[in-house]
């Protein structure tokens, strides 16, 4: 089966998931080990985790 993730869903579930646990998106990136900027893009479609962001992210949720 091959599934396909869109930038708009990746992005909304990314912002879902943060909000449901109550992180803001400094915290996560300061859990993260990056710029808080690169947070608001992936929210906002500008930006698309690498492989190994998405490793920590989904260690995370």
């Amino acid at each position: 089966m091959h599934v396909v993730y869109t930038k708009t869903k990746f992005s909304e579930s990314l912002r879902t998931l943060r909000k449901a646990r109550g992180i803001s998106q400094s915290k996560l990136a300061t859990d993260l080990d990056i710029p808080e900027s690169n947070i608001r893009r992936y929210e906002s479609q500008n930006d698309t985790p690498s492989i190994e962001r998405l490793k920590q992210l989904s260690e995370l949720f």
